[in-house]
């Protein structure tokens, strides 16, 4: 996902100047591509996990996945189904 998604729109910037405008406009070039909810969720924890490693463990000074709303649903696909118990 990191690889087919963020790095091919992000290119060679550095972590420090991706803004939290920045993963707006990226969020709204993944969702025209028309994937369900809940890959849109898991590519947007992929972004999510790297800011925060990123923040946790290098010191990055901000982390523009905190200030924004998250793409796609977690629970976008349950089915529900009946068994005899």
């Amino acid at each position: 996902m990191i690889e087919t998604h963020i790095i091919p729109y992000f290119g060679e910037r550095k972590m420090c100047d991706i803004t939290p405008a920045d993963i707006i406009q990226w969020q709204n070039v993944i969702r025209e591509k028309g994937y369900s909810q809940s890959y849109l969720r898991m590519i947007q924890n992929q972004i999510t996990a790297l800011f925060t490693h990123a923040h946790n463990i290098y010191g990055l000074a901000n982390n523009p996945c905190k200030k924004i709303k998250k793409m796609g649903k977690s629970d976008a696909n349950k089915i529900e189904f009946w068994t005899k118990e």
